[in-house]
């Protein structure tokens, strides 16, 4: 790799992490980052016994590994907020160069590489997930690694890669369960890959075809995907979803991509195959067989992929369209300018990043206590919504929650309706909730009687709420 290269890969990582790590504690933490703390602080009190750590598989939304390195990230850092973030920071930026990597072994074309490394760099998408408290930026991470170690295991015939990618897919598990799906993809590969020599070894073939049975098995019951996989084959519930969300904010990459995968059939095949298999066989699943809920970010582990087709594109469409070497720069000024102006692309450091998920609600809630904060009286008690936002942003500890919505800490109490009811007709106090009380829709009728006195607008739709009685 010659020393531009090379240069240009070291300003991509610079650049990428200043993006990332720019005011880290400006935007406010929302109710997914509140339960990651709460998970993350419960290994730090419980330890072994924690629940988390005794039943992992029991808690999907709250991943063992990640609240492992926040505990750690805590413990070095503090109970802070860029402890809880920068986890996601590091792992965002080590994503950068570990494209680059996997790209060049994949293509062979280091121009290819540097502009699918700049894509993961800007992409709006990557540096929003890169400065959030949540599993999905190390789970991406571990995903694409774990691809990388099999693509180079078996073009170079080291078997003894497996020991490492073995470690990759554990990781990658222990950060989202969905990680298992990474095993019946390895199986498809190998079947696309080896299909020359399979066909004409019906051993081969056997051990296969039982090595794809069993790894598909073995994922769909641990993932406990569906129990009416027969009543469900073809039936796209999701699909609808996801593909109005890669329309939405990947729009241009995913036709670039599109057309990159279609120049890798007839180059390079086998990278054709791989990339192919680990993006649509999770998008299938996730579609027609993910029952425990819909979300941009169950497709997170899957941009890079994306990112390394329309790479593939950016550089081959230009190559094979244009025969001199002026017009080839046009094409590609083009293809990259439209790129930027379609695209949902991060050019310069700024504080919030909203609507990186319609399914999430990235609620300004730091706004909402600290307008509790400057006028809570002596005597006024707090009912929170998100247990743990408040230790971060209330100059006091909550002395209720609203029960179901978050890990409970310090001497505090849950309420349920009725007990809010009650609460209410007494004394003076605020309620700071967000998206309206939907997680607790039959505590609408009680907040209809109270004030509301101050709204958290971050230009979404996800509002935080103070209400005063």
């Amino acid at each position: 790799m010659n020393r531009v290269v090379w240069a240009l890969l070291i300003i991509l990582v610079i650049y990428g992490l200043a993006l990332r790590i720019y005011d880290l504690e400006g935007q406010s933490l929302w109710n997914d980052e509140a339960v990651s703390m709460g998970a993350a602080h419960d290994l730090i009190d419980n330890g072994f016994d924690s629940d988390l750590f005794r039943h992992p598989g029991q808690y999907p939304s709250m991943s063992l590994l990640n609240a492992s390195i926040l505990a750690g990230s805590i413990f070095v850092f503090g109970d802070t907020v860029f402890a809880l973030r920068f986890p996601a920071v590091v792992f965002g930026t080590l994503m950068i160069p570990l494209v680059f990597y996997f790209t060049r072994r994949l293509t062979k074309d280091e121009i290819v590489a540097l502009v699918a490394t700049a894509l993961i760099t800007f992409l709006m998408v990557e540096v929003s997930w890169a400065r959030s408290a949540r599993m999905y930026q190390g789970f991406q991470f571990f995903f694409l690694l774990s691809l990388c170690l099999l693509w180079i295991g078996h073009q170079s015939h080291r078997p003894h890669l497996l020991v490492p990618l073995g470690v990759a897919v554990v990781l990658t598990v222990f950060m989202h369960r969905l990680g298992l799906l990474l095993l019946p993809v390895f199986v498809l590969y190998f079947l696309g890959a080896e299909y020359e020599r399979i066909k004409h070894n019906l051993r081969l073939f056997a051990v296969m075809a039982l090595g794809v049975g069993s790894v598909a098995v073995l994922s769909y019951v641990v993932l406990d995907l569906s129990v009416d996989i027969g009543d469900r084959i073809g039936v796209t519930s999701w699909m609808e979803y996801y593909r109005d969300s890669l329309l939405l904010s990947l729009n241009v990459l995913v036709v670039l991509a599109l057309v990159g995968i279609c120049f890798m059939v007839t180059r390079i095949r086998r990278a054709a195959v791989l990339l192919f298999i680990a993006f649509w066989f999770p998008l299938y699943v996730l579609s027609v067989h993910y029952t425990h809920g819909s979300g941009d970010r169950f497709l997170y582990a899957m941009v890079p992929v994306l990112v390394i087709t329309a790479a593939y594109a950016v550089v081959l469409v230009p190559r094979r369209l244009a025969s001199g070497r002026p017009l080839r720069v046009m094409a590609f000024v083009v293809i990259v300018g439209l790129i930027l102006l379609v695209g949902d692309i991060a050019l310069v450091p700024r504080t919030s990043y909203h609507g990186f998920d319609r399914s999430l609600h990235v609620s300004n809630m730091k706004s909402a206590y600290e307008f509790v904060n400057e006028n809570q009286g002596q005597d006024d008690v707090v009912v929170n919504m998100w247990g743990g936002l408040e230790e971060m942003y209330l100059d006091q500890d909550p002395e209720y929650y609203l029960a179901g919505t978050g890990f409970m800490r310090s001497n505090s109490t849950y309420l349920f309706k009725g007990e809010l009811e009650e609460l209410v007709q007494t004394g003076t106090g605020w309620v700071v909730v967000d998206m309206g009380g939907s997680y607790m829709r039959g505590i609408d009728p009680v907040l209809a009687t109270l004030d509301l006195v101050y709204t958290a607008d971050n230009g979404t739709p996800d509002y935080a709420w103070v209400y005063h009685w």
